[in-house]
């Protein structure tokens, strides 16, 4: 009797904790709206498009001029020493203008994978999207069935007590044995049991559910509509199957991306086998200068570079790309 007792007072604590019939409801759909609007996950994912976004600023200002401006203030301990003509104090005026011409291609293989990315990126917003509805809609179903077993196991508990109460009422009045009363009691602690451990399941659930949806669920879900039965596509092979559902998978379509990022990788590194072609133009202005000289200058150049030698850092690059764009065939 005292295991009763225990059970009893533990199923008034948690139904006064959770009760069975909270004001309100929530559909899935709603369980779906809260998922997706208070999600830090989502947040982080939709930072990494803009963050991509930024990288094809930063590629396409390798295709840019630079432009620099610089001002030289110049104090000598003393003017007109070693046969120079020199001034104490001078100042200096330059503007210096770089465009690059040619680097192997690189620039614009960088161009473009900093588009790739920024695709891979909303791709993986819709991922992440699609990964959260579904654990939104599994812990969904999770509460609403731990709900369905509350139902049973009330019901169950209630028939039990029926049952106890008809026990002691034949053997108070002699039709019946003692034994019996004592199998209901027995019963009645069995379903009591049940009920706790579905309460708690329920409780749990909610929490789960909760958690998916970022907003506490006090309320009792209900049933989702019936979608009823799909159209089927116009093609049943299945090899136009099997493509729908690689176009539909968003990893799918970021593993294509990817070895096209591998790809360009390898132009990248290709690139540094190759020589490189500014121009350069530069305009100054002196403050003192020599009674032979301009105070103004400018020029004009055209550079071509080329590496005859980097300790094979070159060679390292281009196998380590080879190597990446051979990872991402195989995945």
């Amino acid at each position: 009797m005292n295991l009763l007792r225990l059970f009893l007072l533990a199923g008034i604590m948690l139904t006064a904790v959770i009760p069975a019939g909270a004001a309100g409801s929530l559909k899935l759909e709603d369980a779906y709206s809260l998922a997706l609007k208070k999600n830090e996950r989502i947040n982080i994912s939709e930072e990494d498009v803009v963050y991509a976004q930024e990288n094809i600023r930063l590629a396409r200002s390798v295709v840019l001029p630079n432009f620099f401006a610089t001002l030289t203030q110049s104090r000598n301990r003393e003017s007109g020493s070693g046969g120079f003509v020199t001034f104490k104090n001078n100042r200096e005026f330059r503007l210096e203008l770089v465009q690059a011409l040619y680097g192997g291609g690189k620039e614009w293989a960088v161009m473009r994978a900093a588009k790739i990315e920024v695709e891979i990126a909303g791709l993986q917003v819709e991922s992440v999207k699609q990964a959260l509805l579904f654990e939104t809609a599994v812990e969904y179903f999770s509460a609403l069935r731990s709900q369905k077993k509350l139902v049973i196991a009330r019901n169950a508990l209630n028939l039990a007590r029926n049952q106890l109460g008809l026990a002691r009422a034949r053997a108070a009045a002699g039709a019946g044995l003692r034994t019996e009363e004592i199998r209901a009691e027995v019963d009645v602690a069995r379903a009591e049991r049940d009920m706790i451990r579905t309460q708690t399941d329920l409780s749990v659930a909610r929490a789960r559910l909760g958690y998916a949806t970022g907003s506490k669920v006090d309320a009792d879900v209900v049933d989702a509509d019936d979608p009823g039965l799909a159209t089927p596509p116009a093609r049943t092979d299945i090899e136009s199957l099997v493509g729908l559902a690689v176009r539909s998978r968003p990893d799918a379509r970021i593993s294509a991306l990817e070895l096209k990022i591998a790809e360009e990788g390898v132009q990248v590194a290709r690139a540094d086998f190759l020589p490189s072609a500014k121009l350069t133009g530069d305009y100054s202005r002196t403050e003192h200068v020599s009674s032979f000289r301009d105070p103004n200058n400018w020029q004009v150049q055209a550079k071509v570079e080329y590496d005859l030698f980097d300790g094979f850092g070159r060679n390292a690059g281009y196998d380590q790309a080879k190597s990446r764009l051979r990872r991402a065939a195989l995945g």
